[in-house]
């Protein structure tokens, strides 16, 4: 999905970058799947006007919910909210909280790395095991997210990330049945009403004839 929204994006820059009539033939790109950052991409299209094959490289920038973007500064900042077992946040040092996390820093320039200076670890509540993570750049580009610890055994088997609300959810087996059942309880309501809306016409029917002879 993300290479397909990437080709459709570096056509739609390059036919707004020059003033010729172009048509895409080939793009390359190296982008990684569900990695954020600032990738470069060459198109190759072909010039009507001069009747030349051309290429264009550009710069395509993948976000998540938690990416800030700060355009002004030529940087964005990323990283997720996530579920982790009790006791991982203990004494936990920031290289590792970094990598949990998966926090990263670029340039929107070239996609090069952008060292992230300052994290902040917040205990929003260490009874429920809720931590606020900050973390900024030296240009003071930031962003924030979520982490939770649960005990080992209420983490549910295709647990996800938070979502961006800072809440998680987990089980996407759980999630799906969920959907399901909501569906089929949907469904049943409207055949009751169905059937019931035929009932009281027909008994609606039935009263009407009965009067209908009663006047005769």
């Amino acid at each position: 999905m993300i290479k397909y929204l990437t080709k459709v994006l570096s056509i739609f820059i390059l036919m707004f970058s020059f003033s010729v009539n172009i048509q895409a033939s080939e793009i390359s790109s190296s982008i990684p799947k569900d990695t954020v950052g600032t990738y470069p991409v060459t198109v190759s299209y072909y010039d009507e006007e001069t009747k030349q094959t051309k290429q264009k490289t550009v710069n395509i920038t993948v976000v998540m919910p938690r990416t800030v973007l700060e355009v002004d500064r030529g940087e964005a900042i990323d990283a997720k909210d996530i579920i982790v077992p009790e006791g991982t946040m203990k004494n936990i040092v920031e290289a590792d909280l970094i990598k949990l996390i998966q926090a990263k820093a670029w340039s929107l320039n070239d996609g090069s790395e952008v060292p992230i200076v300052k994290v902040e670890l917040i205990v929003v509540n260490s009874t429920e095991g809720v931590y606020r993570v900050i973390l900024e750049t030296e240009k003071k580009t930031k962003t924030e997210v979520t982490i939770l610890e649960m005990k080992q055994e209420t983490i549910l088997p295709g647990e996800e990330y938070i979502n961006i609300t800072g809440f998680y959810h987990a089980g996407a087996s759980l999630r799906w049945g969920l959907i399901v059942l909501i569906v089929l309880l949907l469904l049943g309501v409207i055949l009751l009403y169905i059937y019931t809306r035929n009932r009281v016409k027909k008994i609606e029917k039935i009263l009407y004839e009965r009067e209908k002879n009663r006047q005769s």
